[in-house]
């Protein structure tokens, strides 16, 4: 048994080598066996590899209207999957970030901001010139010497908007031949608008480059004024109006707000006929000004006069009022006045301020409280007298003071173009207690 179990043994050994040998030789004296047919899914993707309109099995039609390939060995993969398509891969509307859903070749994030376009200026001009007439008028806090002046460029391109410092706009070399009246800084660009702001009246030859082109004007800002600031008439008498800050031979015309009080020529000549006062308005270069004629009698100037000289050549002093070279408020007027003949009662001492006014109340000679309406209504009279009232001390209608009135100061209009005037005092400042206070108009 041990025999012929080992001789099994040795004969299945022998075969395994012999079969072995025979492997290894065929595999030496025989071809190559045929590599395995291709399946039907590799056929369509080397396909769709090479022709992209062919991305799907032969008579077949892809799902969805999208092409499909077959990867071996693998489910049927959209090919849309590796272009990104936002309705596949992000249905929610997200933007994926480095995709172009807009389908415009710009990366969504990145692209650049929009910036409007340098204007051709082929066509774009400017006037060789620019004239204007302002007033030295201005409002409280403002420079009443500043005066604007604009001109727009011509043929301007439509959507086109120059602004200096806009980004785009190049407004550069500008130069000005006359920086006392005319500074650079005051030369500005916006909207196609060029904008200059005069220190002054006069002209500036002015030149610069905008986005590349040069430009050059003549700007001029005439500031027409009237030399006299007030006048102080009597009746008869006749005055000539000066209108300075004008070019020669330009047209200026003169009228009177009051022609019964004071008329005037075409040539500006005034001439005062009853007591009162009249606005005497230039116009020229469509601009108004004004000056004010203020007619009394001739005594009443020559005080008016005397008054101002006294107040300023004197000292101030209550204990010695009555000397040379010494006032006070109702002293002086005593002394204006009695050279006239009018003493208020008193041949040889001032009376006060308080007994001044007594002794023109004697008369009816003390006619309406000091209002701001009766001062715009020009209602007081070179020569009258302010009494201010309101103290507790004693004396008539409590006066504690007394100003003599010279005239009114033309400053402007109001809204509705109404004269604003400011009244001018003999011994204290242009608009004195025009809003304060309490007092009474006397006329002696």
């Amino acid at each position: 048994m041990i025999k012929n179990g080992m001789r099994e043994r040795i004969t299945a050994k022998r075969l395994a080598a012999l079969g072995l040998s025979l492997a290894l030789v065929l595999t030496a004296i025989l071809p190559a066996a045929p590599a395995q047919a291709e399946s039907r899914e590799d056929t369509a993707y080397k396909a769709a590899q090479s022709d992209p309109d062919i991305a799907y099995l032969p008579g077949e039609e892809p799902a969805d209207n999208y092409p499909e390939a077959y990867l071996p060995g693998a489910g049927p993969v959209s090919l849309m999957e590796e272009s990104g398509d936002p309705n596949e891969q992000n249905p929610a509307g997200e933007n994926p970030g480095s995709e172009d859903p807009s389908g415009d070749g710009e990366t969504p994030g990145t692209e650049d901001p929009e910036v409007p376009a340098v204007p051709d200026m082929t066509d774009i001009t400017l006037a060789p010139s620019v004239t204007a007439y302002r007033t030295g008028y201005a409002l409280p806090g403002t420079n009443p010497n500043e005066g604007t002046v604009s001109v727009a460029f011509e043929n301007i391109p439509e959507g086109c908007d120059m602004t200096k410092g806009d980004g785009v706009t190049q407004f550069r070399s500008v130069t000005s031949s006359n920086k006392a009246v005319l500074p650079v800084r005051g030369i500005s660009l916006a909207h196609n608008v060029l904008t200059f702001r005069f220190l002054k009246g006069g002209s500036s030859q002015v030149s610069f480059v905008l986005n590349g082109k040069e430009f050059s004007i003549r700007a001029r800002c005439y500031r027409p004024r009237i030399a006299q600031t007030f006048l102080l008439m009597y009746k008869k008498q006749k005055k000539s109006v000066t209108v300075k800050g004008v070019p020669a031979g330009i047209r200026i015309r003169y009228t009177s707000s009051n022609k019964s009080v004071a008329s005037v020529s075409s040539e500006g000549v005034v001439k005062a006929l009853k007591e009162g006062n009249a606005v005497i308005y230039v116009k020229v270069g469509g601009v108004k000004v004004g000056t004010v004629a203020s007619v009394t009698t001739a005594k009443k100037v020559r005080a008016v006069k005397r008054a101002r000289k006294i107040g300023h050549s004197s000292r101030y002093s209550q204990p010695l009022r009555m000397q040379q070279g010494y006032y006070d408020c109702s002293s002086l007027v005593y002394r204006a006045y009695k050279p006239e003949g009018i003493n208020f009662g008193s041949t040889s001492w001032a009376p006060v301020a308080a007994d001044e006014a007594r002794y023109l109340s004697f008369s009816d000679k003390l006619l309406y409280k000091k209002t701001q309406k009766n001062l715009q209504r020009m209602r007081y009279q070179a020569g009258d007298l302010l009494f201010m009232t309101g103290a507790k001390n004693g004396r008539f209608k409590g006066i504690y003071h007394v100003e003599m009135f010279r005239g009114y100061r033309f400053i402007g209009f109001t809204e509705a173009n109404k004269p604003v005037l400011v009244s001018l005092w003999a011994n204290y400042e242009d608009g004195y207690a025009d809003n304060s206070g309490t007092g009474i108009i006397g006329r002696p």
